[in-house]
């Protein structure tokens, strides 16, 4: 474990890392100017698009649906799984914007239900087909924007 692990991606030494320290992930990609595709995943309230990405898709967990937004503007689709959500709107929109970078990030690790936890392991997989497999996911960012 290391402070610099986003860093290491950034630098393709790594190929992915898992950190809590959200200011070093923005410091990492900026560093490098990175086309860089930030998805995060909540369960408790909302976040506001990280303006210093170029695309942030924001997937919500509401009730037993899943909202997914783009930019925080507008609301992309409602599915009612993870994996919907991730194969019928996440991939499309994230191979035509095709990142050099991926940053994954959620409030909470959805313990609470293993179809939550298989659906959050399968988008994490899946977007491992992206910016050559570099990616980060970014832990623990309750209250805190990147």
């Amino acid at each position: 474990v290391t402070d610099h692990a986003a860093e290491l991606v950034v630098m393709k030494h790594s190929t992915a890392a898992i950190v809590d320290n959200v200011t070093m992930v923005k410091k990492a990609t900026e560093m490098k100017n990175l086309k860089t595709l930030v998805v995060a995943y909540y369960i408790n309230g909302t976040k506001e698009a990280l303006n210093d990405y170029n695309l942030c898709i924001s997937i919500k967990r509401s009730n037993e649906q899943f909202v997914v937004t783009a930019n925080n503007e507008e609301t992309m689709a409602i599915t009612d799984s993870l994996a919907q959500a991730t194969n019928k709107v996440l991939l499309p929109i994230a191979y035509k914007f095709s990142p050099q970078a991926v940053v994954v990030m959620f409030d909470t690790f959805p313990v609470s239900s293993p179809t939550s936890i298989s659906g959050l392991y399968y988008m994490i997989h899946q977007l491992r087909t992206l910016a050559e497999g570099r990616i980060i996911v970014v832990t623990g960012t309750q209250g805190e924007v990147i």
